[in-house]
């Protein structure tokens, strides 16, 4: 079952100090129009894509300089090396297909740019001075991401990965790559990793347990010296500071490291970490994103304007809906680039950002746009068609941003529909390192927000339909990221809306839930993992069935006028027959389906990277 991207965590700050804005800019651009029999390609969606990481360095010439910065996009990624001085850029792209995002960028001490990447974890090679990119391979084979990158004091390069939470090292001079193996047995994450002058490497650890991994170059040896009161869900920050030393914190949690021990320090007492936006000469570049350079000059308080003229690449679409006013709406992810595009074709009309990460669920809902964000502007967000983009707390914001009993941040509210009291229901996995992902109840009208945490114990609510006035969800025994379950079983249950209480629930085979949907006749469906199953409201039978699809796209199927139940997966379009319980494949797609959906009888609406494809239903 696709979820969306499960390792991304969305601090948009690049390196250390480098301002990095998200670029709200996107266009359309042209399609091949009729593929094969029904399949229709819309619009393919272009414009800029997050910066995840950014970094000063040496130009092609002696004496130049470069803001590096990396973009993300739906099959590769972008180096694009801007001129302080003028504006002007140079772009990498990857040399391998595929690797579409890089957060770990680091200058080698033979003065090239190395780049950890996703979601394979390659390692590449920028020579800045022959202008080329090369791929070094991966480092490790079981690897997804790197996610950060810095020389120990052996000259060497050292990187923390996910899933399984390595270190990695890359010897410039031999240029052999090595996998130091797991810096913890179970955690995922060593999204931080910092070297200090006596020959030790530092990892910080999450997010299921927070933890420090010590490791000593010279004689390989490691260990854990976060103590152990602190060893709870979370993540450990470690950096260099401007002293020297290697700092790690978790929260306001301060320690200065040294060797195997660590040494407390109050917020107020840390030294400040080295600027990663100041020029050689002490000018300091303010921002470097979709086409604007601004660069400061302290010494003359002096604002210097440039144009850069990056049109960047493919951006990646995750989730369509149909708005109020028929027209279709869609999520791009890293950021999430909010546009919507007239059903029958033609531009897509970019309309803002929503915030840093993607939007999960779409609803229309009497005149407005409902949204549910991972690291979004906020968890929940309503907008109106009618009005200008300008987001916002109060009733004039627009989208309007509604304040939920949690902060929310990194949940994934994966399921949203309109309950039988007109109330919005949602479902979300849990944030990161946590379990027990919320059931929440949205009052539009008053914006109230509800909210159930671990309304299925250790288990997150990810799909939710209604028949009958009340209420049907599934759940996943996955929580976030770096979390580890502790149930068997996914969990169907029946939620009274009126009362607020579960009149019925049962275990079903399989570690999640999706694609519920419910028929007239009080027959629902779903797949748990990727078996169809039936469940009969009056009888509460529950039937698996030996139907299954590979690939689920979460949450996009849907009874259509008549009874028939259509859905996608990452092959193509499946409709289900009620009588026999049986699933078959109506159409492969001309391309991998990535993202859903909408339905507007008889077109079905989804995603194929940038694309956007239209299909036609018998």
């Amino acid at each position: 079952m696709r979820r969306g991207t499960t390792a991304c965590i969305f601090w948009l700050v690049g390196a250390i100090g480098m301002p990095v804005m998200i670029s709200p800019g996107a266009a359309a651009d042209t399609c091949p129009g009729t593929i094969e029999q029904r399949f229709h390609c819309l619009a393919t969606y272009r414009g800029i894509g997050a910066v995840l990481a950014s970094l000063i360095g040496p130009g092609p010439t002696p004496e130049s300089e470069r803001v590096y910065q990396s973009h993300i996009y739906s099959d590769r990624l972008d180096i694009v090396a801007v001129d302080p001085d003028s504006g002007a850029h140079h772009v990498f792209s990857s040399p391998i297909p595929g690797e579409n995002g890089a957060w770990a960028l680091a200058w080698g001490p033979d003065g090239n740019l190395y780049i950890g990447t996703l979601p394979h974890a390659h390692l590449f090679q920028l020579n800045p001075r022959t202008e080329t990119i090369t791929d070094l391979g991966r480092p490790s084979d079981s690897e997804e991401y790197i996610w950060n990158l810095t020389v120990g004091a052996d000259g060497k390069l050292y990187g923390g990965t996910y899933p399984s939470a390595k270190l990695i090292r890359f010897d410039p001079v031999s240029g052999r790559s090595e996998d130091l193996g797991r810096m913890d047995p179970v955690e995922q994450y060593a999204n931080s990793v910092a070297a200090s002058d006596d020959g030790f490497m530092y990892v910080g650890i999450g997010y299921g347990a927070a933890h420090l991994i010590a490791y000593e170059i010279a004689s390989d040896r490691r260990r854990d010296i976060w103590p152990a009161q602190y060893q709870r869900p979370g993540n450990v920050i470690v950096r260099r500071h401007d002293d020297g030393h290697v700092y790690a914190n978790m929260g306001e949690q301060y320690y200065r490291l040294q060797g195997w021990d660590l040494f407390p320090v109050v917020p107020a007492e840390v030294p400040s970490v080295p600027p990663g936006n100041r020029l050689k000469d002490g000018r300091v570049i303010l921002e470097a994103v979709e086409g604007r350079l601004r660069v400061h000059d302290p010494a003359t308080n002096v604002t210097t304007e440039h144009s850069i003229r990056y049109a960047g690449s493919d951006l990646g679409i995750f989730r369509l809906g149909l708005g109020p006013d028929g027209m279709l709406y869609g999520s791009g992810y890293m950021p999430a680039h909010f546009f919507r595009l007239q059903p029958a074709g033609g531009a897509v009309e970019e309309l803002g950002t929503m915030g840093a990460g993607e939007v999960y669920s779409f609803l229309s809902q009497n005149r407005t746009v409902l949204a549910a964000a991972y690291v979004g502007l906020s968890p929940l967000m309503a907008y109106d068609p009618s009005k200008p983009f300008l987001p916002g707390p109060s009733a004039e914001g627009n989208p309007r941003l509604v304040k939920t009993p949690e902060p929310y941040l990194s949940w994934r509210p994966m399921a949203m529909i309109t309950g039988p009291d007109g109330k919005v229901y949602l479902g979300a996995q849990a944030e990161y390192g946590t379990l027990g992902g919320p059931l929440v109840i949205w009052d539009t009208a008053t914006d109230h927000v509800e909210s159930y945490p671990h309304f299925v114990r250790d288990q997150s609510v990810i799909s939710l339909t209604s028949a009958q006035g009340v209420i049907i969800g599934g759940t996943t025994t996955q929580g976030g990221g770096g979390s580890h379950p502790t149930q068997s079983h996914a969990t169907l249950f029946v939620w009274d809306a009126a009362g607020r209480r579960t009149l019925f629930e049962t275990p079903v085979a399989g570690s999640a839930i999706t694609d519920l949907v419910a028929t007239p006749e009080g027959l629902v469906y779903g797949f748990a993992d990727e078996t169809l199953f039936r469940f009969d409201l009056t009888s509460h039978r529950l039937t698996l069935t030996t139907a299954s699809v590979r690939g689920l796209i979460y949450n996009s199927m849907m009874v259509a006028p008549g009874g028939s139940i259509w859905g996608l997966s990452g092959e193509g379009i499946f409709t289900i027959d009620p009588a026999s319980q049986s699933v078959r494949l109506i159409a492969k797609a001309p391309e991998p389906v990535t993202a859903g959906f909408a339905l507007q009888w008889p077109f079905l609406y989804y995603a194929s990277g940038p694309r956007i494809y239209r299909y036609r239903l018998d």
